[in-house]
């Protein structure tokens, strides 16, 4: 994208201050159409074999099948992703929400091309063969890199490259769950992990622009058909306690179990990911339910249709299947899984409670609190999941017995595993790490555009004192020298022209100065402040300079960029201008 276009290179400029609020709304907006379009596309390609093979793609397809064909079918797709995924480097097989925060922590939110595709083609075929995993998590890589990839081309700074992530996110949540503002939460409490209003807004707009989109394809109703729920008595609210912590307890062991399983000692594809497509068709001969997301068995549970014997086993099943698909490197999410085991256990503590004491709120009701419990512990997101229960059954009385069991699953889990939620986990075991120190969060929703000095001059280290008071006269503040094309050092312009005036020595009576002008000047040697510097780009952000100042033990930058002549000098940004932003 060329610098010829003056309106572009000034909202680039924009984009750089942390207040650019007009233009980070209208970049949300955009990301949520770009990202709403590819999620519909997604969802469409994921049911259309489906429909195809099916009258009813939706609707209960899975009890149709052989048991030959649900033996084998997760085998063969594995084996198709293991042979695809050979085929890419290292590198391009990250795929997923980890891979999504990886990027927003060491890389400002610049998402590669590759990993989408490999992202999109493979949680395609794990979802298509039958395999135990969701398509949220694959939804928010696709999202937050499609909105990443349109950043980068219109060359934005980094700061909003990650804001435009963090859109793509919200939007691919929204256009999935039609739940916008449950989606907005989940973004900014587990991927960009940071609450700004410099980042809301465009995040919001992001998201609700994705759910109108994909309201206009799938429809306005919501993920799951929630029958009309009542929580009628508090006498209940002893059981409700009891069921935040059987799923907190049930969250810990899957938490666990996925993390035990990546560390599996064998690194061959075809080995990991053809043992989790074996051990899921193994279990979809008995229990075809587990084969892919499981929608339509929440649905089936929250009606009541199923017998507590069938949920149990429903609730094994996916516990063993997708916990091995996961922990085995499987390109797909674990979002939709997770809300299939919440239910399932809310709905068993809802009917064993039913045999026992007389319920008036219905097993259906716990299975719902079930979800939203576990939804909450596995990813330590306890305000998402809450928000995502209201926008699902549009009831505000359930948000007491919600809370309750929310925050007891939450608390409970945290506790047991004394880690962060699952997608952080997954991160440190890889060895990354994300900074979420109020000072980092600060610096990098900022630009180094929107600081740097630009009044500076370029002199050679050895140049005459004519030509340097000429660059003095022109009133800059920082004298960059440079040697060989190459930035040797920087100094203050004040220090300079202190040096040319002590050339003039006063004589009969007048100032004069003995210096005619040709001699030649080592702007190295002489006295004054002498800064050796780097170079930083100029859409790097606050928290890349800061962190490069410490790298290269220096207190000033030189910001760079590239045009159609090469790499070119556009200012200096300062440590104490840093630390005067942050203070």
């Amino acid at each position: 994208m060329s610098d010829r276009y003056p309106a572009l290179h000034s909202f680039r400029h924009r984009l750089a201050d942390a207040e650019a609020l007009p233009q980070l709304a209208l970049l949300g907006i955009i990301s949520g159409l770009v990202t709403g379009s590819l999620i519909i596309a997604f969802r469409l390609l994921a049911t259309l074999p489906l429909s195809s093979w099916y009258w009813e793609a939706e609707t209960d397809y899975i009890a149709r099948l052989s048991w030959e064909f649900r033996l084998t079918l997760p085998l063969l797709g594995a084996l198709l992703i293991a042979w695809f995924f050979t085929r890419l480097q290292p590198h391009q097989r990250q795929v997923g929400v980890p891979h999504v925060m990886e990027r927003l922590a060491t890389h400002q939110g610049r998402l590669p091309a590759m990993n989408l595709i490999a992202q999109f083609l493979g949680a395609l075929t794990a979802i298509v063969s039958g395999n135990s995993v969701g398509r949220e998590g694959p939804s928010i890589h696709l999202g937050g890199a499609s909105s990443s990839l349109f950043g980068q081309w219109l060359k934005l700074p980094n700061n909003s490259l990650r804001t435009l992530t963090g859109c793509g996110c919200a939007a691919a949540v929204a256009a999935g769950f039609n739940t916008p503002i449950a989606a907005v939460i989940l973004t900014m409490e587990v991927i960009m992990l940071e609450y700004s209003f410099s980042s809301l807004i465009p995040v919001i707009l992001a998201s609700v622009t994705g759910a109108i989109l994909s309201s206009l394809v799938f429809g306005q109703s919501p993920a799951f058909d929630v029958p009309i729920l009542h929580f009628t008595h508090t006498q209940e609210l002893p059981l409700v306690f009891m069921l935040g912590i059987v799923t907190g307890l049930l969250a810990f062991l899957f938490c666990y179990l996925v993390l035990k399983i990546q560390r599996f000692p064998s690194q061959s594809l075809f080995v990991r990911l053809g043992i989790a497509g074996l051990l899921t068709g193994i279990i979809a001969v008995a229990v075809p339910q587990v084969l892919g997301i499981g929608y339509e068995s929440v649905d089936q549970i929250l009606r009541g249709e199923l017998p507590l014997e069938y949920i149990a086993l429903i609730l094994v099943g996916k516990l063993i299947a997708t916990t091995t698909s996961v922990g085995m490197g499987m390109p797909g999410g674990l979002i939709g899984p997770t809300l299939v085991m919440g239910v399932a256990t809310g709905a068993i503590t809802g009917m064993v409670a039913e045999h026992y004491f007389q319920l008036e709120s219905g097993s259906n009701f716990y299975a719902l609190l079930g979800m939203g419990s576990m939804l909450a512990a596995v990813l330590q997101a306890p305000l998402a999941a809450l928000l995502t229960m209201l926008e699902l059954t549009r009831n505000p009385h359930i948000v007491m017995p919600a809370l309750l069991t929310i925050i007891t699953a939450t608390l409970l889990c945290r506790q047991l595993s004394g880690q962060p939620g699952i997608f952080a986990s997954l991160l440190q075991l890889k060895g990354h790490n994300t900074d979420t120190s109020p000072l980092a969060q600060s610096l990098q929703r900022v630009g180094v555009a929107s600081l740097m000095q630009g009044n500076i001059s370029t002199v050679k280290r050895f140049s005459s004192s004519a030509l340097c008071r000429q660059i003095i006269a022109e009133k800059p503040r920082w004298i960059l020298v440079s040697e060989r094309a190459h930035i040797k050092q920087i100094i203050p312009a004040a220090d300079l022209e202190k040096f040319l005036d002590e050339q003039c020595l006063p004589g009969d009576g007048q100032d004069t100065c003995p210096d005619t002008g040709t001699s030649l000047i080592d702007l190295i040697s002489i006295p004054g402040d002498h800064y050796e510097t780097g170079t930083i780009d100029v859409s790097a952000t606050l928290l890349e300079a800061h962190r490069m100042m410490q790298q290269n033990c220096t207190d000033i930058l030189c910001v760079t960029m590239q045009s159609k002549t090469g790499i070119r000098v556009r200012g200096v940004i300062t440590r104490q201008s840093l630390e005067a932003y942050y203070h």
